[in-house]
Parts: structure tokens; sequence; C-alpha cells
């Protein structure tokens, strides 16, 4: 036999195997990919301001009527309850320009008539507080718009200086909160009725598109959870978002939240960001038959939690979709010089090929007292059918080697033939 013919058969059979283990490879290797967008949750700030209508440094007689209206403004996000306290006081400017009181004179001789049908004043501790809850912008009606002063004051109030100092307090307008207060004031007092906050309309649908193009987020400029606004603490919101696969192919999705730019977090913002997201909000995920797919803190949900936790939404075969329901829930203990935050959530899908074989359900939510299966661990999870791949690998590996050890022997049998062949002519 002609040894070139031999060795040329030999590769031959060599490259077969090699292309087929490459064919092989190239279709069965799944592809990943995955879109982020953020959700722009906005915090609801408790603030408000005096608003007052006077002109200062006059000088007034005895049973003069003087225009001063005072109202409170709710300057914040949130809506509040406002309580507010009047003293009157009677003193001397200094040298240096400051008001020092008087304690001898009596700061009755100042009259205020307060607006009793809007506003409620309690014996117990002095104040007034508003009948309702004040909205963020709005403008409470006039607490007192006219003072004046006593016909009988004496020649003792000459050149003296008369105060009304007002003192405004609010309160996030949630049930409980006049508790804080510790005052002699409930709800029925002040016909204050909490109603829950009403969900916007809405559900945030993500499309997958293609292994090219990625995900689509089709509502309000990519923002994920339109309804999360204004949010305070002690407050829960909810709203529905809808996942699809618009490809050709069936695919596997995954969803998980990070940080935007926390880079550019000092040290003790992250230490703070990280306590808000483990201990003070948590969130809830719910499928379209009610099942609770994901309940804890937002920390866990993310490649930056301690699991590096992505939930997987499941198989989700051409055209189909799925609909979810997520709540996010604030603690009411959370610190307020990390509200602001919140606002760096982005949320991440991603999707990657699957086998037809596969149709194994996702994996259940792990609690904080659970292991996170390692299948959702990896940053880019793992191929759904890998044991099947690295089977039909194996199997063409050994039946590549085989083909090729059986030639090797047909080779050198025929070798010795020959040799003995040549021999025995000899």
């Amino acid at each position: 036999m002609n040894r070139k013919k031999v060795l040329t058969g030999v590769l031959a059979v060599f490259l077969a195997a090699l292309f087929g283990l490459s064919a092989v490879m190239a279709a069965t290797t799944a592809w990943y990919v995955e879109s982020s967008t953020i959700n722009k949750i906005s915090i609801g700030s408790v603030s408000a301001g005096v608003v007052e209508e006077f002109e200062q440094n006059q000088e007034y007689m005895p049973g003069a009527e003087v225009q001063k209206v005072v109202q409170v403004k709710n300057t914040g996000g949130a809506d509040v309850l406002v309580r507010v306290k009047i003293d009157s006081l009677w003193g001397d400017i200094n040298e240096q320009g400051e008001f020092v009181q008087d304690t001898s004179l009596d700061s009755e001789k100042i009259i205020i008539k307060c607006d009793t049908d809007n506003w409620y004043y309690s014996s117990e501790d002095g104040y007034w507080y508003y009948r309702g809850i004040l909205a963020p912008g709005e403008l409470a009606p006039p607490l007192f718009e006219v003072f004046f002063l006593d016909e009988e004051m004496g020649h003792e109030y000459a050149k003296k200086h008369g105060r009304i100092v007002v003192h405004m307090e609010c309160v996030l307008a949630v049930e409980g909160a006049l508790e804080y207060w510790n005052g002699g004031v409930s709800e029925e007092d002040l016909g204050i009725e909490y109603l829950p906050d009403p969900d916007i309309n809405m559900v945030t649908t993500v499309d997958f598109i293609s292994p090219e193009k990625g995900f689509e987020f089709t509502v309000n400029g990519g923002d994920l959870f339109a309804n999360f606004k204004n949010l305070t603490p002690g407050e829960s919101r909810s709203q529905d978002f809808t996942v699809s696969n618009k490809w050709t192919e069936p695919v596997r999705i995954f969803m998980w939240s990070d940080v935007v730019d926390r880079d550019e977090l000092s040290a003790e913002e992250l230490e703070l960001l990280d306590d808000l997201l483990k201990k003070y909000c948590r969130i809830i995920i719910t499928d379209e038959n009610g099942k609770i797919i994901y309940e804890g803190p937002i920390y866990t949900l993310s490649v930056n939690g301690e699991g590096d936790y992505k939930l997987d939404l499941g198989r989700f075969d051409p055209g189909q979709v799925k609909k979810y329901h997520i709540s996010l829930q604030l603690d009411s203990a959370m610190d307020n010089r990390g509200l602001y935050l919140l606002g760096l959530i982005r949320w991440y899908f991603s999707a990657q090929g699957v086998e037809d074989e596969d149709t194994t359900e996702p994996t259940t939510t792990p609690s904080e007292q659970t292991t996170v299966p390692s299948t959702v661990q990896d940053v880019v999870p793992p191929a759904t059918g890998d044991e099947t791949k690295l089977l039909i690998w194996t199997e063409l590996l050994i039946g590549s080697g085989t083909g090729l050890i059986a030639l090797l022997v047909y080779v050198i049998l025929q070798k010795r033939k020959e040799r003995q062949a040549e021999a025995d002519k000899a």
C-alpha cells in the first residue's frame, strides 16, 4: 500500500473528525444578551413653611386692629399634617439689634382671633392643628388675618416692641402620625381619613426582540416602574409589567437589579445605600397566577448582593407573553439622608438561547435563610442543555478516536504484510 495514500487517509479522517466536532459545537453553543433600564424612583420630602403678610416696624396705638396674615404651605413632595403654636411677646431691642423679652409685660395684651373652622385648638399642648391633610404645594387657610392691641394697655408698653412668633411643625400624613406629637388630638377631631394612593393605571412592557437588538422597554422613556414616584417611608406601591418574546426562537429570560454610578458614591453613601437596600426596601414579585416568585430585599435580587441572584422568569416560546405584579415596600424607619439614593436603581433583563427540550420551571425565589441556586449565580447564566452538549462532544471524540486507532492498526498490519512479502521474494 502506498504510504502517501495511507497518510492522506489518516489526515482526511482526522480533519473530518475535527470539522465535525466544530460543527457540533457551533450548533449547540448558546448566545447571551442583556439590556437595562433605570427605575426612576422619586422620594417624597416632608417639609412646610409659614407664609406671612405683614408690614414690619410700624407703631400702633392701643385698640388698633393690625393686618397680619399667617398661613402654612406644604413645600415638600408628600402629604403632611400641620400644627402651629403662637407666642406673643413684649420686649426691647438692645444695642446689637436683638430682641430681648420683658417678661413683666402681659403677652395677652396682643389679642389674636384664630379661624376655628379650619383649625382645631388643643388645650393640652397649646397647638392649633390644621383640620385636614395638606397636599404638596397646597396653602392652608389662614390661621388668623388680624390681631388687636388691648385698649387698656398702660404707659409701661410705650416704646416697647411686640412680637408674634409662629412655631410650625409638620409630619408625614400616614395612619398613626398624630401619635408622634403625643397630643390630645385624634383623626376624628381633625376630620382626617387616610386614603390609599391610587396606583397608576399603566403596564410596563419588556419585549425581547432578538439576540442582536436585545430588549425594548415601551413605557415612559424606559422607566420600568412609573408608579414608584414620590414615595415616603412606610409606604407601599405596586405595578404590573409584562415580559414577552418577540423573536422566532425560544429563549430563557432573567431579571435582576444594580445601582447606577456606584463608583461615584462615597464610602459613607455606599454603606448607607447597602443598608437601605438590605433592611428597608423590600419587593414582592408574583406571576400571573398570583404565585410569589420573589420576596425579599432589593439587595438580594442584585449582582452586587451576597448571593448574586438573578430571578429566572423561565422559558418563553416565540410570541409568548407573561404578566407579573411587583410591589415595593419602604420601612417607616428609613433614614431620610439616604432616600435620594433609591433613585439610582437600574433593572436588568437578560436572555439566552435554549434547547427545545428545556421546559424546566423557574427556580423558586430564595429567602434570606436559604442558599441561592447555583444555576443563576454566574454573571453569564450557564446555557441550558450543557450536559447534552457535553455528551455529544464526548461521543464524537470517542468515535473519532476509535476510528483513528483502527486506521493506524490497519496501516501497521499492512506494513508488516509488505515486509513479509519482500522477505519471501528474497
